[in-house]
């Protein structure tokens, strides 16, 4: 299935406006994510999660018109869970030297991916729809900009032409590597997200210096 950027609109989830609708969607999406967990994509249909869900049929087409809009979703709701790993990872962090904020992003992916391995196929893996690419997208932007946030902390950096645009290259990198451990093996093992770090880290060595200098050692603040 080929990557792009371009939304069908039609496989996009309608958000309702009222509070219980709000309900009904989450009750939706749970209960589709405990099949995604259990049965793994092709499980999660309309009739099964409805039936799971306990409501009709025709309350599932009512925010989610097509198989895709739910897996959207779940998707979504599945990458808003990482921050919490990233924001854990670099408190417990010992950061002596720029590689060891990349060491600190492999792990955070390597352990989000561990607890909830139901979201690899549809974020890295063979079921990552057009749509979810996007949001994939936007996704990894947003944490390219904070991994920039946290060098900077961290560390003086020298001035480098688009160094945010390198990092997101750096992080579709681990999503490279990520995916073919998952491919492989159905999980990241220990071996590929050393590749994944050893990619990491070999790639961003073209840009930046072996040492930069030290601003502070405590991670940011939210």
């Amino acid at each position: 299935m080929p990557n792009t950027a371009v939304q069908d609109q039609g496989n996009l989830p309608k958000m309702p406006l009222q509070r219980r609708g709000h309900q009904r969607v989450a009750r939706i999406l749970g209960a589709a994510e405990d099949i995604l967990r259990e049965s793994g994509v092709p499980g999660v249909t309309a009739h099964a999660v409805a039936k799971r869900a306990g409501v009709p049929p025709s309350s599932v087409y009512q925010f989610f018109p097509t198989p895709n809009a739910i897996l959207f979703a779940l998707a979504q709701s599945l990458m808003s869970r990482v921050q919490p790993y990233f924001d854990e990872a670099l408190a417990g962090a010992t950061i002596r030297e720029w590689p060891d904020i990349i060491r600190t992003i492999a792990l955070v992916g390597q352990h989000f991916y561990r607890d909830v391995p139901h979201a690899a196929p549809l974020i890295i893996g063979s079921y990552r729809t057009s749509d979810i690419y996007a949001t994939d997208k936007n996704f990894n932007e947003r944490m390219a900009h904070q991994v920039l946030e946290t060098f900077a902390h961290f560390f003086q950096l020298p001035a480098i032409d688009k160094l945010e645009q390198k990092l997101l290259v750096m992080v579709e990198i681990a999503d490279a590597v990520w995916a073919i451990s998952v491919r492989l093996h159905g999980v990241i093992t220990d071996e590929f997200n050393m590749e994944a770090q050893r990619a990491m880290i070999g790639y961003l060595s073209n840009y930046l210096p072996p040492v930069l200098p030290r601003r502070q050692a405590k991670p940011p603040r939210k």
